[in-house]
């Protein structure tokens, strides 16, 4: 059988090419190495640390100004949940608990709030529409949610850090059917006005 020399000088080539590539993927380069003396390490001394007064003062400073409060400023009582207190006051006794408002989210056209509920001291999820408490949400906004009865209106806010659970309550006038359903005062008819 004869060769021709161009396939014999074509495999002659593979074949060197394939040593080559198989001494080259074992081949590693030499890591020089040094020997470092094992020697016990200083211990550097730790002197206790008593309470002074720089660190009572930074306390101090960090319960005047919160950190996750927006403006770093602590919670003043305003005049809007002094009136609330007070008209709070003169709210009846027959009027459910307010539900707390532990947070909101709102997006576009949809919001959500979380709502601890009076009754079962648990946290629901409630939208626009739905009750708890005997309150049923109407309204949801970044910072407050509005809950109506048939007797008061109510606004609850968030609870930031710091705060306690605030809410107004204004009780309403007694409804009438035609209040109720919408139409115009009068015998409670519409009279294609």
């Amino acid at each position: 059988m004869h060769f021709s020399p161009k396939i014999l000088l074509s495999v002659i080539a593979l074949a060197t090419g394939g040593a080559v590539l198989a001494h080259g993927l074992r081949w590693q380069p030499e890591i020089p190495r040094t020997e470092v003396a094992a020697s016990p390490l200083a211990q550097l001394p730790i002197a206790a640390r008593t309470p002074d007064s720089q660190d009572a003062a930074r306390l101090e400073a960090l319960r005047q100004r919160p950190p996750f409060t927006p403006g770093r400023q602590p919670y003043k009582q305003s005049e809007a949940t002094e009136t609330a207190a007070v008209s709070e006051e003169k709210v009846p006794s027959s009027l459910p608990q307010v539900p707390e408002v532990r947070g909101t989210a709102t997006s576009g056209g949809s919001a959500v709030a979380i709502i601890l509920d009076p009754e079962s001291s648990r946290l629901r999820r409630l939208v626009v529409g739905d009750e708890v408490g005997g309150w049923t949400v109407q309204e949801i906004l970044s910072d407050r949610v509005r809950f109506t009865t048939d007797q008061a209106d109510a606004v609850a806010y968030s609870r930031r850090p710091g705060e306690d659970p605030r809410s107004e309550v204004k009780p309403r006038t007694v409804p009438t059917q035609a209040a109720d359903a919408g139409l115009p005062p009068g015998d409670g008819k519409n009279r294609g006005f």
